[in-house]
């Protein structure tokens, strides 16, 4: 009896702690990028890098609204107790390499395209943003290019993929943002 009930007690912190991992974490991301907003707003930076900024927010809670549409719909789906994780490996290194080779070519562009001119703080900033996603999926690639063995590896192995497409995202809205500079500073 103690054992059973050892046992419950166990799948009932692993589940909070899933449900940390797939809705805490994002919610909590998301504020904080809105938060970093409102304070790039009040202290004048440039409205290219507030754009890049908000966009992460939307990045993050879009990213919380399929999480919880996936959940729902996966609860309507059958119900398998020992689901193939393993088979998981090979989709998780393919999109890590994926994600980490366009932030790779596009922090190479930016590079090739500054040349000698001095790079504009949202720039600078979607640059580190892209070196952290291209640190971080290459840390998740060592992972689970090996394989993914249990439903706790996978959650982590999922957060550290968001990290890296959250890097992503910021990167790639800095240098897009940063393209439209001149629009968005002259409309503000």
């Amino acid at each position: 009896m103690s054992d059973d009930g050892e046992r419950r007690g166990a799948a009932a912190n692993a589940r909070r702690l899933a449900l940390f991992l797939q809705v805490g974490v994002p919610v909590a991301s998301g504020v904080v990028a809105l938060i970093a907003t409102l304070i790039l707003v009040a202290n004048d930076f440039p409205a290219t890098l507030i754009a890049a900024t908000l966009a992460l927010a939307a990045i993050i809670f879009l990213y919380l609204l399929a999480t919880l549409l996936w959940v729902h719909l996966s609860a309507q789906g059958p119900i398998q107790e020992n689901p193939e994780i393993l088979q998981l490996a090979p989709a998780l290194t393919g999109a890590t390499q994926l994600a980490v080779t366009v932030q790779g070519v596009v922090l190479g562009l930016i590079f090739a395209f500054l040349r000698n001119r001095t790079a504009t703080v949202t720039i600078q900033v979607g640059a580190v943003s892209l070196v952290l996603g291209v640190v971080i999926g290459l840390l998740l690639y060592m992972l689970v290019a090996y394989e993914v063995r249990a439903p706790g590896c996978l959650l982590m192995a999922g957060l550290l993929f968001n990290l890296t497409i959250w890097c992503a995202g910021y990167g790639l809205s800095c240098v897009a943002c940063s393209l439209f500079g001149t629009q968005l500073t002259a409309s503000g």
